[in-house]
């Protein structure tokens, strides 16, 4: 992998936490990459009266004044769709797959905001059973097996392929949002909104809004974009109560794995983003000066 592609910390996620991490591990002499996918919940806040220093500011303009703050320290920014995060064990490294290119890094910061990814609707009475929000987790169970994959964007697509390995079809249920121009022989695009789901104890068949139906063995939840709930789930990363665990570091059970702001619980304010994502970007420089015996 191109050496411009190496960095010693990635952020996953453009908010006042991702921003803050940034801020603090570039101060601290670290090579840094932030994915922002432009979703942060501060750009829809209309005014923020209880920040300190500041007495009114909208949170779309304080974002883009984090974002120009740590360009100007000289961080990457990219706008690029994070889709899957690989564990390198052997080189102690850990890989960003996203919609262009990979991108290797010594350490990540997760700052991808709140909450667990909200199941559709008719789907929610068969959670828990045969319906999944991981196909690198759960793929290899559903074998030569038809399965559906929700979802209308990159993240749905890449969740597809990734099934297709073992999956002996896959649908893929949502109108999407971009042309595809390659795929593979056993996915199978059906440009439709998910209607009802039928079945007993579990899912086994799929009506469409034009009234068609699809029997499946499983379904995979991959609307929107890849949130904090899917990678924990692709990394094997602890939760509780759909938020990350981490220890006074901000760091998860992964050795190089940090997490802060909205996606860690506690109070859902900039001001706590901002302090986590100051933290948690001191200690991953800390854990690289550690491993290399600096400290």
């Amino acid at each position: 992998m191109a050496q411009e592609n190496v960095y010693d910390v990635l952020i996953i996620g453009g908010g006042p936490a991702g921003v803050s991490s940034g801020i603090y591990a570039r101060r601290a002499g670290a090579t840094v990459l932030i994915f922002d996918n432009g979703t942060s919940a501060l750009k829809k806040a209309k005014h923020i009266q209880n920040y300190f220093g500041i007495e009114m500011i909208t949170g779309e303009q304080l974002l883009q004044n984090g974002l120009e703050q740590v360009k100007k320290l000289g961080a990457k920014i990219k706008k690029e769709e994070v889709l899957q995060i690989i564990n390198d064990y052997d080189a102690h490294t850990y890989i960003v797959v996203t919609s262009k290119n990979r991108y290797i890094g010594r350490t990540v910061i997760i700052c991808t905001g709140a909450g667990k990814k909200k199941i559709p609707a008719p789907l929610a009475p068969f959670e828990g059973t045969n319906v999944s929000f991981c196909a690198i987790c759960d793929g290899f169970f559903y074998k030569d097996r038809v399965v559906a994959v929700v979802g209308d964007g990159q993240f749905a697509l890449h969740e597809a392929e990734e099934l297709s390995k073992n999956a002996k079809t896959v649908y893929l249920v949502g109108k999407m949002s971009k042309k595809i121009e390659k795929l593979s022989k056993n996915i199978i695009i059906v440009p439709n909104t998910l209607a009802k789901v039928e079945g007993e104890g579990k899912v086994e068949k799929l009506v469409l809004d034009d009234g068609k139906e699809l029997s499946v063995d499983g379904v995979f939840v991959a609307e929107g974009s890849l949130s904090g709930f899917e990678i924990t789930k692709q990394l094997g990363i602890i939760t509780l109560n759909n938020c990350i665990e981490v220890d006074k570091s901000f760091m998860t059970n992964l050795p190089g794995v940090f997490a802060a702001g909205d996606v860690v619980g506690g109070l859902l304010q900039v001001s706590k983003s901002v302090s986590d994502g100051a933290q948690a970007g001191i200690e991953a420089v800390r854990f690289i000066k550690v491993m290399e015996g600096d400290v």
